[in-house]
């Protein structure tokens, strides 16, 4: 009645301890440790992942806009092409290299592909004429090869496409670590 307890009038405790459950710690640390594993690599394949993907899908970009380009470079050339030339400090066109003239390809640049000059030029001209042809065939050729390396690129951009794609589908399938799963 006066609310204080007397220990004295409790009965005795009998508690005995068996010892750990060993097979409930083998249990927990088990499943802990998986965990803990399965954390630390998940951690370190998303950053690979992520990082692969950002790649692939960069190299993608490249293939597709390059290949995009090349196909449709008539639509967007300015109608002119560069002639890479050597020169020397002063900007000056180097005409010889090696006791070979570089005059006759200057020359053939500054005629213009659609020649409509007098007919009376013509024995005058008949050697630059000869190598305005023949830059014009090596251009056509070029051109061919640089329209065709067009598809090689699309179908780059394609192949890459299909990786990082397959990499998603592939990794968002379920990573459950084996202890989690019931």
């Amino acid at each position: 009645n006066d609310s204080i307890f007397n220990c004295d009038t409790l009965p005795p405790c009998n508690v005995k301890c068996t010892g750990p459950r060993k097979t409930r710690i083998k249990s927990a640390s088990d499943q802990c440790g998986c965990t803990l594993e399965w954390y630390l690599h998940s951690k370190w394949m998303g950053s690979a992942v992520a990082f692969l993907l950002y790649v692939l899908m960069n190299m993608s970009r490249v293939f597709f806009l390059s290949g995009v380009t090349r196909l449709l470079w008539k639509w967007i050339y300015p109608d002119r092409f560069t002639v890479h030339a050597t020169c020397d400090g002063d900007g000056k066109l180097i005409t010889k290299i090696g006791g070979k003239s570089h005059q006759d390809l200057i020359t053939t640049i500054q005629i213009q592909s659609s020649i409509s000059k007098q007919r009376n030029e013509d024995d005058e001209n008949s050697g630059n004429e000869d190598a305005a042809k023949e830059l014009r065939a090596k251009l056509g050729h070029s051109l061919k090869r640089f329209y065709r390396s067009g598809f090689v690129y699309l179908a780059g951009s394609l192949v890459t496409n299909g990786m990082w794609i397959y990499l998603v589908v592939v990794m968002s399938q379920s990573l459950t670590p084996r202890v989690w799963r019931k």
